[in-house]
């Protein structure tokens, strides 16, 4: 039975090794591809690396960061970094190309906005 796998690929090596083991027959790289829409050309072409955009992105500036100790808050946060990759599936679709340099807390507000409307139908 083919197996696909993915989450955290982020070095075509690993995957080469992943293919060519037989621990997989297929990669997955869903994140990467929110805003590097080529991703898979560029690795075939060369790069030996997919950018991990999340090990960048905070929900709150670094002077709130004390705000990631509150529970709430902190589930808050994670979401609003999820968001931010919903934003970039809603920018490429509606305007053709990611914008990767929104922040993850007016992403969480423009995912809201779209959820908003989406459910006022």
């Amino acid at each position: 039975m083919p197996l696909m796998v993915t989450g955290g690929f982020r070095h075509r090596d690993v995957m080469e090794q992943a293919l060519e083991s037989g621990g997989a027959d297929l990669i997955g790289i869903g994140r990467p591809l929110c805003v590097l829409t080529d991703a898979p050309a560029q690795l075939l072409s060369g790069l030996d690396e997919l950018p991990c955009y999340e090990h960048n992105l905070a929900f709150f500036p670094p002077w709130l960061a004390f705000l990631n100790s509150v529970k709430t808050l902190r589930t808050m946060a994670t979401f609003g970094i999820q968001f931010w990759f919903y934003a970039q599936l809603d920018c490429l679709g509606r305007e053709g190309r990611a914008a990767p340099s929104i922040s993850p807390f007016a992403a969480t507000r423009r995912v809201m906005a779209l959820q908003k409307k989406l459910l006022a139908k």
